[in-house]
Formats: C-alpha cells, structure tokens, sequence
C-alpha cells in the first residue's frame, strides 16, 4: 500500500514566520547563519491486519553528505490544533525530539532515499515526521507539488488471515458388487437393513489412465519500449523566433530554454509512436505553454508557480502510430521547456510549415510578464547530439559553447570548493581561514601586481527587479592596495568597475552592492586586487579573503511594501569608460557615472551575519556542477 502526503513544506529559521508549503521542493541544512527543516503528514487508511514495515520514500534532485535524519512528529502544531502545509512556518512547527527513526547518510543527485519508518505507523490514521541535516551542504528533495517523483509512504501488511483449510479426508469408497450398495463403514453411515432398489450388479470397471494434458504456454508478455529523452536545447527541435538556453543542474541535461515572449517563439519536434511527454519549468513570472500535435491544440499548461519547479510533466497518449509533429508555443507570455520523451525520434519531413496557432482564449486575462529583449547572436544555444536508441534515464552530455549560459537569480556561492572560479595572480583557494567553510584568499604581499577572481557564471538580470550582491570579506591591507568588483556586460568585452576602495585593516563584514542599473542585461563579476608600489615602514600588508557571495532579487525576498535604501551616492570621481553593449539590444540601462565605493562599516559585525531573506524560488543552482564557460576579457 502507497500514500501520497496530504500535506509537506519546509521551515526557515531566518524566516520565522514565512511559509513554503506550496514549494516544489523540501530542503534541509544545518549552517550558522540558517536551519531548513521539512516535515510531512500522511493519511493512512485501508489497513487491516498488522503494519510488518512501513517506508518513507523520498526522491533526491541535489544529494549531498548528510540526508537527513527522521522523527516522529506531533499532528499539530506546537501551540496546539493541527499543522497544514500552508500554515506551518519555523515559529509554530511541531518540535523534532526523541528518538530517531532513522538516517540517511550521503546521497546522490536523482535517486529516491528510503527511511524505515515502520515504529511509528500502528495502522489506520494520520502520520507527522520531521526531518533535519547535520550539514551545511543542503539536500533538496522533491515535495508533492513537483508533479513528479513525490514522497511516498510505502505500508506492507499482514492480513492475519488463516491458511487455506486442509482437505477432508477421503475415505475410498467400496462397492458390494452382490448387491451394488456402498458399504456404510467407510462413510461411517450405518447401512439400511433393506434396499429401497433392487440393484443391478455392476461390473468391475477397468482402470484406464488419464491421457497427459497438453499445456501450451503464453508467449513472455513484451517489454515496453523504453523512451527517448530529447532535451529541448538539442539539434533534433526546431526553434522558431527567440529562445535563449540556461544552465541549470536541477535541468533535465543541465539546462533548459527560455522563450522570449513573442508570440513568434516556437519549438517544433518530429517524432513517431503514440506518445508526447512534455518537460517543462515552473516559475511566477511565466505564461501558459500551448501543446499542438499535427496541427492540432491538445493542451494548454499554465506554467506560473509559486517558486522555481524543475521536472514539472504533461503527458499526451492514444496519438497513433506513426509520424507526429509536435509543436510548442506561449500562449501567453513567456515558456521554458527542459525536454521531450517521445518513442522515436524521427527526422522532420519536408512539408510546408506549420498554419499559425491562434491563442486559446481563457476567462481569465493572461499573466503580465516583464518586457524581454532578444538575446545577442553570439549567445548560441549548446547542440549536443542525442542517440536514437538512448533509454529515457540516459542523459545527454552538453558541448560547451563559446558564450557561457547565463543563471535566473538567486545566485548562491559559498566557496567550499574552489569550482566555477578563474584565477589570475595570486588568488588560491583556503579552507582555513574563512567566514564560513572555505574562501578565496588574494596575498598581497607582492608589489606591483594585479589579481582577478573571474566568475565561470554568467548571470541573468533581464527579469529581476531589484537585484543586489552581498558578501563577506576580511582585510589586511595597506594604503597602497586597491579591491574593487568589477562588471561586464556579455558581448561587450570590457570591465566597469562596480566598486573599488583603498585598502584597509578591517575583520570579516558584510558587503551590499545594488545592481539596479544593469537590470535587463547578462552579466558576469570578478573580484580584483591591485598592489601598487613598495610599502612605508610603518605599513604591513597581508591580503583579502572573499566569502559567501550571493546575488538576489530583493523584489522577491521584500515584502510588497517594503522598499530598498536609497543607494549611496556615488562620488564624483572620473568617470569609468562609457560601455555601448551593441550586441545586446536590452532596455534602456543607465550605469552609475562613476565606481560606487565599498561601504565603510560602522562596526565590527559579530560573527554570525545577518542573512537576507530566502526568495521564493530557491533552488540554487550549484556552480560546481555549471557548463564550463570561459573567463570574459579583461
């Protein structure tokens, strides 16, 4: 027996009182500055006889060294009535305590993880658990709303019900053959003094073998024929009007593609067999995604969700056998499609195109999204190549392309591996000295030099609205050192410093930098360090370390309400070289007129730092694990 959850959310304990039950993913992590926890109810009904195991089975999009540890948990919440996944927040959550129903140590990216739950489950009724990390690696796994692979709780009962009664005794019955009678002692029976017949003497039969029956065996039922996985950046679709492609480790392939929001934007794929399932992404900024098969509109999916949800799958069957044409369009506003899983790949015939598609009218008007601009030619989708043959679990590996692929934001780098990073001078990874786990260290201890830290990743501001980076740093340098953040607009080959600031002697502070002016626009960031000339006797220099980087949209972590400081006035230095990135033709930018300084503290932060409030959309995506993409120049 398999249960769904009837409710399943995650808590924050840097959002005490927010709620993200309606997410498509459960997470958890211990780290210093925040506590994921998620918790899970179950409605157990049907059973009869006695609970022999019980499983809970959860499915793992991002592994990591600790899975999780299993509680049993209270049906209500702490102050009392019963918890839902839309009430349930850090503050009112059911305490974790006891004893551990179990653990499940390391692991590993798309793999379900089973817990034996069976000590909490006595039959009938409703099931809380909680779980909790030891690890600062967060694990994320699918909730109920992911729309594939969500958590079950497996039951295996036994009914109790007695074996199948032994067959009677079968005493061989004994013909008299004077007088035809069954003799009445092998029935126990005591046999009548007279016969109501006369009998007629039967004669002795002769035994005569049964013939062997022929037993003719059913042919092996034939195995399904396994899909194939098309990612949708691949050579096999069409792509028709303006799509850009993502990277993503939460994508299907590592990456999926975003359409532009034209209603020109279309993905065709040819295929045979009587079988469509669509791939798709989640998010609260995107339209309603139009299904054709041959000309004909099947489906419409309204893919605007409440955070980012990868995996997200339509399936269309009873298509026929054959060739199809399937062709994927918005009907309103904007689309990201991950991949197809068809039966056969087939190649595109030679017809005449596809009639346009009229827009399926809705009650409701569509969903208002945010102006996009085309993307620069030189951003190529990646074309990788896909076996026919392949079954649906074997994923394609990307060809790197010469531009990289650009990250929707929150953008999450904390530096415990030394990943996604290109170093030049005297930049070098330490585990030892750092705000949190590991950090880059830049030594300035030799003179006349000039270190950059180039982020791998470039990252998508085109629908944020109030984008900002935040990260730590410690200091221990001179009058004579500069550290600066540098910019670059993809396609534009040319740096702008973003901030810079004389060195200083300064512990480990948070740093907050608005990035509102290149909103619209693909970027990519370095960090760079300048040692000028020899030192004055009175001065010493070590270096700078950089730690827990992150780039978010305000306008998703703010209350509606709430609004951002006014940015400090930038000082009327001479101006940086002005930048015309003419091959991305993005709304109308003004960069601020000159390098906006690095906030001087006030005071020494005590050491634990004040976190900004988690987005709605959180999955992260993991910048080890990106599309290598080379460093942007200098």
């Amino acid at each position: 027996m398999s249960f769904t959850p009837s409710g399943d959310a995650r808590v924050l304990s840097r959002n005490p009182d927010s709620n993200y039950g309606s997410a498509a993913e459960l997470r958890l992590r211990l780290h210093s500055t925040e506590i994921y926890r998620s918790y899970l109810k179950f409605t157990v009904s049907g059973v009869s006889g006695t609970v022999t195991r019980a499983t809970l089975r959860l499915f793992t999009y991002d592994g990591g060294p600790d899975g999780g540890t299993v509680y049993a948990v209270s049906n209500d919440y702490a102050a009392g009535g019963e918890w839902s996944e839309l009430g349930i927040t850090w503050n009112n959550a059911p305490a974790l305590g006891g004893t551990a129903l179990a653990s499940a140590g390391a692991v590993t990216d798309n793999t379900w993880v089973e817990l034996d739950v069976t000590a909490a489950i006595a039959g009938n009724g409703t099931y809380s658990f909680g779980l909790e990390s030891a690890s600062s690696n967060s694990v994320y796994y699918n909730s109920k709303e992911a729309g594939i692979n969500p958590p079950e709780l497996v039951i295996e009962v036994d009914t109790g019900a007695p074996l199948a009664p032994a067959s009677a005794p079968v005493f061989p019955a004994t013909i008299d053959p004077t007088n035809g009678r069954i003799t009445g002692d092998t029935l126990n029976v005591e046999p009548s003094a007279t016969s109501v017949v006369a009998p007629t003497p039967l004669p002795t039969p002769t035994p005569t073998l049964a013939a062997t029956p022929t037993v003719t065996l059913a042919p092996p039922p034939t195995a399904l024929p396994a899909l194939v996985l098309v990612e949708a950046e691949s050579s096999h679709v069409q792509q028709a009007g303006s799509w850009t492609a993502y990277a993503s480790t939460a994508a299907s392939g590592g990456a999926y593609v975003f359409s532009s929001g034209s209603p020109a934007d279309g993905l065709t794929l040819t295929f045979s067999g009587p079988r469509l399932d669509v791939i798709y992404v989640g998010h609260p900024a995107l339209g309603v995604l139009g299904i054709e098969v041959d000309g004909v509109l099947l489906e419409t999916r309204d893919t605007a969700t409440a955070d980012s949800a990868f995996g997200l799958m339509t399936s269309l069957s009873g298509l026929g056998e054959g060739l199809h044409t399937a062709h994927l369009f918005a009907v309103s506003g904007t689309v990201a499609v991950d991949a197809f899983a068809v039966l056969e790949v087939a190649a595109p015939p030679a017809a005449t195109p596809l009639p346009p598609t009229e827009a399926v009218p809705t009650d409701s008007a569509p969903a208002e999204s945010t102006p996009t601009e085309a993307v620069p030619t030189d951003i190529a989708p990646p074309t990788p190549e896909i076996s026919p043959t392949a079954p649906l679990a074997t994923l394609p590996a990307l060809t790197p392309t010469a531009t990289p692929l650009a990250l929707l934001l929150p953008w999450v780098e904390t530096f415990d591996t030394g990943a996604g990073w290109v170093v030049d001078g005297a930049w070098r990874h330490d585990a030892q000295t750092a705000y949190q786990g590991a950090a880059w260290f830049a030594d300035s201890q030799e003179r006349g030099q000039r270190s950059t830290l180039t982020a791998e990743t470039w990252l998508d501001l085109r629908w944020a609205a109030q984008p900002v980076l935040t990260f730590w740093a410690r200091e221990m340098l001179s009058s004579g050192d500069t550290l600066a953040v540098d910019l670059t607009i993809a396609g534009s080959g040319t740096w702008i410093a973003l901030a810079e600031r004389t060195g200083a002697v300064r512990d480990w502070t948070q740093h907050t930098l608005d990035l509102t002016p290149y909103r619209g626009l693909v970027i990519g960031l370095r960090f760079r360090l300048e040692t000028a000339g020899s030192l004055t006797n009175s001065e010493t220099t070590l270096g700078v370390w950089i730690d827990e980087l992150r780039v978010e949209d305000l306008a998703l972590a703010l209350p509606p309400t709430a609004t951002l400081p006014p940015p400090a006035p930038a000082p009327t230095s001479t101006p940086p070289p002005t930048v015309t990135p003419t091959p991305i033709p993005a709304p109308t930018v003004t960069p601020s007129p000159s390098a906006t300084p690095l906030p001087e503290p006030t005071a020494v932060p005590s050491p634990v730092p004040t976190a900004t409030e988690e987005p709605p959309s959180p999955v992260p995506p993991d910048p080890t694990e990106q599309e290598p993409a080379p460093t942007p120049g200098p």
